[in-house]
């Protein structure tokens, strides 16, 4: 009989001062229905209590592991720290203010062993304020010669909702730890690979 979990995953949730969400975007990984998965919460030096809740929960489970930069570091090398630790072949993304569906990841790794040639998978998502009330469905083209065309003119995935392979990391050498500014960093990553690598959204 098969394994019901057939590839790890290892999570990367970059976190900044995210004090008021990060509970719940943990708890969101932590309560998915496919159980092979680590998760790695690498906090870029918050000054709010980011951190402490964040070692709150690891000692509760220990697949919750919290990684620390001790001075702010940006995060492009906050996600390259967390990717390079990983002993997994598919790494997905997370943010500290976002949520999981509960089978999300059991969907995404479905669909990456279903399909080795996509190097990179994302998602629609649900929008909401900061007070959880909703603002609508954001849903980016399927199928990758789509996404190529629009390239240079919006990004082709939601990053926190990405999965992608380790050996795409890998041939690009990580992300641009010299990008300042936080939502060019994924941009820059899927700019340098989209030639090479066929990305795709469900």
């Amino acid at each position: 009989m098969g394994s019901v979990n057939p590839a790890p995953v290892t999570v990367l949730m970059p976190v900044r001062n995210s004090v008021g969400s990060v509970d719940r975007a943990m708890l969101s990984i932590v309560n998915q229905t496919y159980e092979a998965w680590e998760l790695f919460v690498i906090d870029d030096a918050s000054t709010d209590g980011t951190w402490e809740k964040v070692q709150a929960l690891a000692r509760r489970d220990s697949r919750v592991v919290p990684i620390r930069n001790p001075v702010r570091r940006g995060l492009g090398a906050s996600l390259n720290l967390g990717w390079s630790r990983s002993r997994y072949e598919l790494i997905a993304r997370m943010d500290g203010d976002d949520e999981s569906y509960a089978v999300r990841l059991a969907r995404q790794v479905g669909f990456m062993i279903q399909h080795p040639e996509i190097a990179v998978l994302g998602t629609g998502a649900e929008l909401m304020n900061e007070s959880g009330g909703p603002l609508g469905v954001a849903l980016p083209p399927q199928c990758h010669a789509e996404l190529a065309r629009n390239m240079y003119r919006r990004s082709p995935f939601i990053h926190p909702s990405v999965m992608m392979r380790r050996s795409f990391l890998q041939s690009l050498g990580g992300y641009d730890e010299s990008l300042a500014i936080w939502y060019s960093t994924d941009q820059d990553l899927w700019l340098r690979g989209y030639r090479c690598f066929r990305f795709h959204n469900i």
